[in-house]
């Protein structure tokens, strides 16, 4: 589809370029065909920005056609064919898109300044369960600096149930751990149709809106005790297997079960929650994490109690730890066989300093 899209605009491009006129009209068309040709080639070495460079292209193409008179209706039907794709790339990209609110939320998260970090040692380990601190070890925290801000990047599928087919994804994510705070946002399609939306978390505060085509809302979950308990589960997660380091804060409460399980409970969201660890016994890895405390929702105003768990199925080196590189996430709703709904590839993971590399 891409392809096609770029092929259109250099088509139209070289329309523009060719066309001969006054002196000062003949730069004018010369110019906005170099303009659509750049947003050609945008569309495959920049794709969450070519249609900034496509919009105004438009704009002076049909400004151009009005100038010229009737009797050039090409460009123009190129104009309306091409404004659609414009549209919802600007939907999806632009200044009141989720990808946007996502972008100004997380620089808000970013500018708070911890201050100087200090390193992990064996002394914060000493007081967690042997498990949990057998875990961190294989993470390697030890003689790293202390976790309070982190970003994340993923691919992967998503699905609503166990007989729906997979939907395609990528997923951004910024968290603080000093004031919890989670940005979560995701592009997913279906069937050939988009999907855009942004889950945003923060103490005793969380909601999760999705968008289809990124115009039309099919899910609009506000502010509520169940969001807030669900998100604080999420976020509780995101501790363990994205931001190990902060495991060692006093904030968490811990019981050993056995050798390889642990629970954890925290109540910093503004509600308790807890979830059970599973550890592999000879590595030390996290294997599981498992939680009673988190509610499924397909529209964004019902709810059901389910058991949802994250199966680690990989880990890589990020950031110079080993964390996560494959990821599944599960629901075991009542009465029904556990189904995973989504499946995650973490494509990058970083700590504090600049936001942007």
């Amino acid at each position: 589809m891409t392809v096609l899209l770029s092929a259109l605009l250099a088509a139209h491009g070289v329309l523009h370029a060719l066309r001969v006129e006054t002196p000062t009209l003949g730069m004018w068309w010369v110019g906005t065909g170099v303009w659509l040709l750049a947003a050609a080639l945008m569309v495959q070495t920049a794709p969450d920005l070519w249609w900034a460079t496509a919009l105004p292209a438009l704009v002076s193409s049909q400004l151009l056609v009005w100038r010229t008179g009737p009797g050039w209706r090409l460009p123009t039907a190129l104009n309306a064919l091409l404004l659609l794709p414009v549209t919802l790339a600007t939907a999806t990209w632009g200044p009141g898109s989720a990808h946007a609110v996502w972008e100004r939320a997380s620089q808000t998260v970013w500018r708070r300044d911890p201050g100087p970090l200090p390193l992990v040692s064996e002394a914060d380990l000493a007081q967690l369960p042997e498990p949990v601190a057998r875990y961190l070890r294989f993470v390697g925290v030890v003689g790293h600096p202390r976790v309070w801000r982190m970003r994340a990047s993923f691919d992967g599928e998503l699905r609503q149930g166990a007989q729906d087919p997979w939907m395609v994804g990528r997923f951004e994510q910024t968290s603080a751990f000093d004031q919890p705070a989670r940005l979560f946002w995701l592009q997913a399609s279906a069937g050939g149709l988009p999907f855009s939306g942004l889950h945003a978390y923060t103490v005793g505060h969380a909601t999760m809106r999705v968008r289809a085509l990124s115009l039309w809302p099919v899910v609009d979950a506000p502010n509520s005790p169940e969001m807030v308990k669900s998100e604080s589960v999420t976020f509780l997660d995101d501790r363990v297997l994205l931001a190990p380091a902060t495991l060692i804060e006093p904030d968490l409460a811990w019981e050993t079960v056995d050798e390889s399980h642990v629970r954890v409970s925290w109540s910093g969201g503004g509600v308790p929650v807890s979830a059970e660890l599973v550890f592999d016994p000879d590595s030390g890895a996290l294997v599981d994490f498992v939680s009673d405390d988190r509610s499924r929702s397909d529209d964004g105003s019902t709810f059901v109690a389910a058991r949802w768990s994250t199966r680690v199925r990989s880990y890589d080196l990020f950031d110079g730890l080993r964390l996560p590189k494959e990821a599944e996430a599960w629901w075991t709703l009542p009465g029904e066989e556990p189904f995973v709904y989504a499946r995650f590839r973490v494509q990058s993971i970083a700590y504090d300093g600049p936001f942007r590399d």
